[in-house]
């Protein structure tokens, strides 16, 4: 329950960052980005890469991924 609450809000800080970008809004898109980014970072931390396996490893990958493509799209709109 608590990663798809993750989920959930990872989804509406990247839909406000969006906007933000729309409308030139550089302290929210900022704002939600770092939280988006943080929330990244926590599902991520929170891989058992132990016993996770394969879906483990792809989850990490896909995490690291989010994380560059936001990193992008906040310093190039």
């Amino acid at each position: 329950e608590i990663v798809a609450r993750l989920y959930q809000t990872l989804g509406r800080c990247l839909l406000v960052a969006r906007q933000a970008i729309v409308n030139s809004d550089v302290k929210v898109q900022g704002e939600e980005s770092g939280r988006a980014l943080a929330i990244i970072t926590e599902l991520q931390a929170g891989l058992n890469m132990d016993e996770g396996g394969e879906i483990a490893e792809n989850l990490s990958s896909l995490y690291s991924y989010l994380v560059q493509e936001i990193t992008r799209g906040n310093v190039g709109n």
